[in-house]
């Protein structure tokens, strides 16, 4: 095998924390070239801030991506693609005008392509003929495939991509981080808990403030099971940012409890606090690729309420075990795991143990692993079929 066939290039809308722990494994683990590009240096829908060195990161433009000329993104892309020459480019999914312009720069140039996509059947609505016109289109661009869990594989093969061309488990965080993070909050414990004004029990929601989040049928479960639980009950802390942040505000005021609070947005070192002395994670989303703070969450040893919606509950969530799943459109059902988690009937460290004994299996190592099998038997697979 050449140099050329061996060096890869992983592309990324934005280079964010996530991406970066990734990506440092894959440096370590991978025998050929890696490039990392991101398309823009900034995203309006995130306000990462990765500022960790990685050994060379290609940005395509400055700016952020929503507002760059696809035009002249496209010309940069494909400029950057001829002067690197990758054997094999790893592409964000397939909507992205961007992925499309490496996808077809792939088949032009007879580099292999990696689909890296953790979509599935419940994102959203589904239009029967473009379901039909994506799959032509993903059948005919891509030549495997690296995906996050069960749910979104099932997807994916309806897309074309059979299982003997699919790699799992493309969403993990840096767990070692999260757990050191939150094990030193901890030690800094009551102090800290108060500079933050956290409750002494509570659930703890991270995330955008947006529609298919599901968070006002989350407040009006929390307003439920705190009739229903009295002294016992547990507070909420909801960290994010988002286009409904004023308006979960406002119900949030309308409760007029100082334990249900609402915090900004929060980079990852500041956040590690809050998952520190939350009782439990809650992620009530109606649509959720895969839904990252749950790993984030178990890594800081919480028991986990997902929704059944949230494409990493298969892999990650074990009703009785670590948590419980829940249906995120029945507002009762959701009240149900609050007041069984809150409940003593339940050993919620020993759960937190198992969210971190579970987690264990998806970590930056194992993706760069299981990526780097995929270059190699995909371009084993090519060179075959030449």
């Amino acid at each position: 095998m050449t140099g050329r066939d061996r060096s890869v290039a992983i592309i990324h809308h934005q280079l964010g924390p996530y991406h970066r722990a990734r990506a440092r494994a894959f440096e370590r683990t991978y025998p050929g070239k890696a490039h990392f590009i991101q398309l823009a240096s900034h995203e309006a829908l995130r306000d990462w801030r990765a500022e960790d060195p990685l050994a060379e990161v290609h940005t395509v433009a400055h700016g952020t991506l929503e507002r760059l000329s696809g035009r002249e993104l496209g010309v940069a892309l494909e400029k950057l693609l001829n002067r690197l020459t990758p054997g094999t480019v790893v592409i964000p999914g397939y909507s992205h005008p961007m992925t499309r312009v490496a996808a077809r720069w792939c088949r032009r140039n007879h580099a292999a392509s990696v689909l890296l996509a953790d979509s599935h059947h419940l994102d959203h609505p589904r239009s029967k003929w473009k379901e039909l016109l994506k799959r032509t289109w993903v059948r005919s661009h891509f030549d495997a495939a690296f995906t996050a869990g069960s749910v979104s594989a099932s997807y994916l093969q309806t897309l074309g991509i059979p299982h003997s061309r699919m790699w799992r488990g493309c969403d993990v965080v840096d767990n070692e981080f999260f757990s050191m993070r939150a094990a030193f909050a901890r030690q800094r414990g009551p102090v800290l808990r108060e500079e933050l004004g956290l409750p002494e029990r509570y659930f703890l929601y991270v995330g955008r403030f947006s529609a298919e989040k599901n968070l006002f049928r989350l407040l009006d479960a929390l307003n439920t099971y705190h009739r229903s639980c009295g002294a016992e009950a547990w507070g909420l802390v909801m960290v994010g940012a988002g286009p409904m942040q004023k308006e979960i505000s406002r119900r949030v005021s309308a409760l007029r409890r100082k334990d249900v609070i609402v915090s900004p947005f929060r980079q990852a070192d500041e956040l590690s606090s809050y998952y520190a002395f939350a009782s439990a994670l809650v992620l009530p989303s109606v649509s959720e690729p895969w839904g990252l703070v749950v790993n984030e969450a178990m890594a800081s040893g919480l028991p986990i309420l997902a929704s059944e919606r949230c494409g990493c509950v298969m892999e990650l969530v074990f009703p009785g075990i670590n948590g419980y799943i829940f249906d995120p459109l029945r507002v009762e059902n959701l009240v149900e795991v609050m007041e069984r988690i809150t409940s003593s009937k339940v050993d919620r460290l020993t759960m937190g143990a198992a969210s971190v004994r579970i987690v264990g299996n998806f970590t930056p190592e194992t993706w760069a692993t299981s990526l780097a099998d995929c270059i190699a038997v995909t371009l084993e697979r090519k060179r075959r079929s030449i």
